[in-house]
């Protein structure tokens, strides 16, 4: 049986992200194969691509994989964000 997912496109600017969210018992978000710390560099950008899974109190119930590329690196925080927003939605309406 095939595991059901979420996929869903974010944007900012020239940066787009491409997230892909499973539900599962364990909780995990990499970005581009790395830990948001270790992706974005400095904890402020980390918390902004995690800020929607803090404000919809979902973060321990979601795998998420998310793929970034083009602009900055701060459009591409705003851009995980937007996208991992849109998976939100559509997984909990």
């Amino acid at each position: 049986m095939a595991t059901k997912f979420i996929h869903t496109v974010g944007r900012r600017k020239t940066a787009i992200a491409s997230v892909r969210m499973i539900a599962g018992p364990k909780s995990s978000l990499m970005v581009n194969g790395k830990t948001p710390k270790e992706y974005f560099k400095t904890d402020l950008r980390a918390l902004i691509a995690e800020e929607a899974l803090a404000i919809a109190k979902s973060a321990e119930n979601y795998v998420i994989t998310a793929h970034v590329s083009g602009g900055g690196i701060a459009a591409q925080a705003d851009a995980v964000r937007h996208a991992i927003s849109r998976a939100i939605i559509k997984a909990e309406p």
